[in-house]
């Protein structure tokens, strides 16, 4: 026999339905990670990679309606937002670069924004980012925060291109799935 903390005495029959719907909890979330085929899980893959490319080609064609001077404090303001700070960007150019930001003792990153002026009030932008782990460094282009910036600017067009990528993405989980 158990007491509880409210001193109401709890017998053997209520010790085993605790563990009886623990049984079942686990035995419910077992049996939904071995529902996922490995064809699923590929699926899944090809989904998510197709997703990326989707919207790394949308959000690389996109030109903003608005010159590099009007764009680029937009950009410091956002990479301040995620925890970036501008080392060298007094509010005028097409170019900034971030301090490192340390994120644990082998791991620290920075961000170079670079905008880039193809007509008046006709611009595109980019975002590096840049990785120090330690032994290896990173370098590569981030469209999540590229779509950030224009959905600051342009909250249609960042639909329309989420929306594409969501499109393209769902028509290649399904046509994985088919072929298998």
């Amino acid at each position: 026999m158990i007491v509880d903390k409210k001193m109401r005495v709890k017998g053997p029959t209520q010790d085993r339905w605790v563990i009886w719907r623990i049984a079942l909890f686990s035995a419910l979330i077992a049996s939904a990670i071995a529902c996922t085929t490995p064809q699923e899980r590929r699926a899944r893959l090809v989904e998510s990679h197709t997703y990326e490319m989707v919207l790394l080609q949308e959000i690389q064609s996109y030109i903003y309606s608005m010159s590099c001077p009007a764009l680029m404090p937009m950009a410091a303001d956002l990479l301040w937002e995620v925890g970036y700070n501008d080392d060298n960007w007094e509010g005028a150019g097409d170019h900034l670069k971030t301090e490192w930001r340390t994120h644990d003792e082998m791991r620290r990153s920075r961000y170079e924004v670079m905008c880039r002026e193809l007509a008046e009030e006709k611009c595109t932008v980019q975002f590096v980012r840049d990785e120090d782990l330690g032994e290896t460094n990173h370098r590569r282009r981030d469209p999540h925060l590229e779509l950030n910036l224009l959905q600051l600017v342009d909250e249609d067009a960042a639909y329309r291109i989420r929306s594409i990528a969501r499109e393209e993405a769902r028509k290649a989980y399904e046509e994985a799935l088919e072929l298998e």
